[in-house]
């Protein structure tokens, strides 16, 4: 099926595509306003329909923390008046709070919640529309774009998430943007010559490393590659590198101390070591009673034992001692390494378990979030008021997205695994071709799976970037191909 899939490629790459005047009205005189027009044909209806927005359960969390009513039992803050931290990333906490103080101002929170959803999706928009644009500098036929814009238009993904406040979806945006920045670079090594271009690229690395606490990794592995790949601007390359890195570890370990902004907790890091603890626990294995005191200064050894849940590492997580010392944590650390060497089959079927739907394609999660979480609606701390109108219609909706999660081709196609597969597939597609430097694009992606692969808990909102992109990967394929029967062209001459 993957050479099957590999022809198909070269084939589409070769193929003489008739022209079409309704096509060419799209994608060629008006892009911009046929583009936004079709998809907001399409999507308008269940953007009423979700006013004033979803709430996700994280969302929740960070509006708690704006109003100073929430405090992480596993964050230690430096002022306890400042309830802001940054285990959720500050600056889609802060982008948050703007809204909402928009709409305080207008004496209306619903609008404000409205405004951060639509602002949201017109930069979702915005990046669409850039995909085309890097689509016509890989002369990628009009018959292709309009799968694209179909995929783009009732592909769930795009427009649900959307709609949620939620971290994982600004994030999602900026890489989804950065990876066209990359191509861009990669198929026009000239554009680095144009300020404009230098300045745009710096401040998406910087939106990526702000959105999300590892997305500075994402563009350490993947921006690095060009100061290899690309020699005659290693200078520009390292700057635009350089200046959102500053600024990114500048705000992290200088401004965020001054302003009291405690950091995330350890444990988030820690989901994969905690797990494989939890189970050799859980499953009786032998341990010596000074370990097992080790063990109990960092985590509850009793607690762990009839929480363990091999899918989910939070509540193995929530028995975490946040006042561990760091001796404490080096002392686990030691007798982890321990019982890895006497039971590694446990600790490998720990690991697998816990992070198996990211390349398992029958395992659905989650296409968005239909309803702000109960809890959330209970309390209203914001006092919205939701349209109770169309209540019914969105119970409906969520209903039917379970079922599409539920059926055999479906549940598969929108599945984290089947993603993950088409990723991977294509990077080895790339990887086989004669011009390998588009692997730096996959690199970046690849590095968020393996991000996910040491997540709590699988859920496409992790890897959301990654099926934002998959249309521009399947077109960067066929540009592959195509440049692939232009060298061995060249190579028979």
């Amino acid at each position: 099926l993957i050479k099957k899939l590999y022809d198909f490629l070269e084939y589409v790459s070769i193929k003489e595509y008739r022209d079409n005047k309704y096509l060419s009205f799209i994608f060629e005189k008006h892009p911009k306003i046929c583009i936004t027009c079709i998809l907001l044909i399409v999507w308008l209806p269940i953007i009423i329909i979700f006013f004033p927005g979803v709430i996700a359960p994280d969302g929740g969390t960070q509006i708690r923390q704006l109003l100073g009513e929430y405090q992480s039992v596993h964050v230690i803050l430096i002022n306890p008046e400042v309830t802001i931290n940054n285990h959720h990333p500050i600056l889609s906490t802060l982008i948050i709070g703007l809204f909402i103080n928009i709409g305080k101002l207008i004496n209306n929170v619903d609008l404000g919640i409205y405004l951060y959803v639509l602002v949201q999706l017109a930069f979702l928009i915005y990046v669409i529309l850039y995909s085309f644009k890097i689509m016509d500098k890989m002369k990628i036929p009009n018959s292709l774009k309009i799968i694209a814009l179909i995929f783009y238009a009732i592909c769930p993904f795009y427009l649900i998430f959307s709609l949620n406040v939620l971290k994982d979806v600004l994030f999602a945006i900026a890489l989804f943007y950065y990876i066209l920045l990359l191509i861009e670079v990669l198929i026009d090594k000239e554009i680095l010559k144009k300020n404009y271009y230098l300045i745009k690229l710096m401040i998406t690395m910087f939106l990526v490393m702000m959105f999300r606490n590892n997305g500075v990794y994402t563009i350490l592995l993947s921006f690095t590659f060009l100061l290899i790949v690309i020699k005659e601007y290693r200078k520009r390359i390292l700057i635009a590198l350089l200046v959102p890195l500053i600024l990114y570890i500048g705000i992290n370990k200088i401004l965020y101390p001054i302003l009291q902004i405690a950091p995330g907790s350890i444990k988030e890091m820690l989901s994969i070591p905690f797990q494989q603890t939890a189970r050799t626990l859980n499953e009786g294995k032998e341990y010596e009673e000074e370990d097992l005191r080790i063990i109990n200064e960092v985590l509850d050894v009793e607690a762990i034992k009839e929480k363990y849940n091999p899918i989910l590492s939070d509540p193995v997580k929530n028995t975490f001692n946040k006042n561990a010392s760091t001796k404490q944590l080096l002392n686990y650390f030691g007798v982890w390494f321990k019982y890895l060497l006497k039971y590694p089959t446990t600790y490998i079927e720990a690991t697998l378990n816990n992070c198996y739907a990211y390349l398992y394609p029958n395992k659905s999660n989650l296409i968005g979030y239909f309803k702000t979480q109960e809890e959330f609606v209970q309390e209203n701390p914001l006092e919205m008021n939701y349209l109770s109108n169309f209540q019914n219609i969105r119970n409906i909706l969520e209903e039917g997205s379970k079922t599409v999660m539920k059926a055999p081709i479906t549940g598969t196609i929108v599945s984290p695994g089947f993603c993950n597969w088409i990723l991977l597939i294509l990077a080895l597609y790339t990887l086989l071709s004669k011009n390998k430097k588009y692997i730096i694009v996959y690199a970046a992606l690849i590095s968020i799976l393996f991000v996910c692969i040491a997540s709590p808990y699988f859920a496409m909102r992790y890897m959301l970037s990654t099926a934002y992109c998959l249309p521009i990967l399947f077109m960067l394929s066929i540009y592959i191909a195509k440049e692939n029967k232009q060298y061995l062209s060249k190579e028979n001459k």
